[in-house]
């Protein structure tokens, strides 16, 4: 459904409705991860308004998130969701500038995303072949022209 990068949060709906949870997480690579106990956090945000607007916050941006992935999946084209996806872990993922491994195989994306595999190999050939990003192994994905990949995502002509 989506990925978690450093500092993400997850389970959330757990932490304040008391319902069976049907969701999961797997770590694709190496990953530390820190629970916290509903009864805990009631009790932080209670102490804590500056924590309890924070994480307000955060819940704010994760559903502006879900909102513009949900209208991705349903209204762009497949090489506007692969431009924006790969801006996105370009942004959050691999601290190095335009240079990031996918966190997940090409097929797995490829279902993230609601495309075949065939038409995410044939849209990052296509955005190698034009120089906006290179391509590396099985994973790696350097990006060479952010303001391109930009106007892909925004729908804007190259």
């Amino acid at each position: 459904m989506r990925f978690l990068f450093a500092g993400d949060f997850g389970g959330q709906l757990a932490l304040f409705k008391e319902d069976i949870q049907y969701t999961n997480a797997e770590a694709v690579e190496d990953a530390v991860v820190c629970r916290i106990y509903r009864n805990d956090l009631k009790t932080i945000l209670k102490h804590n308004p500056e924590m309890a607007y924070r994480f307000l916050q955060a819940m704010s941006d994760r559903l502006r998130d879900a909102d513009e992935w949900t209208g991705s999946l349903n209204l762009l084209d497949a090489d506007r969701r692969i431009a924006k996806v790969l801006l996105n872990f370009g942004t959050r993922g691999d601290p190095t500038p335009g240079s990031h491994k996918l966190p997940v195989a090409k097929k797995d994306l490829a279902a993230l995303l609601g495309i075949a595999p065939e038409t995410l190999s044939r849209e990052l050939a296509y955005f190698d072949e034009q120089g906006w990003i290179s391509l590396s192994g099985k994973k790696g994905v350097e990006i060479k022209n952010v303001n391109a990949l930009q106007k892909i995502a925004n729908g804007m002509p190259n």
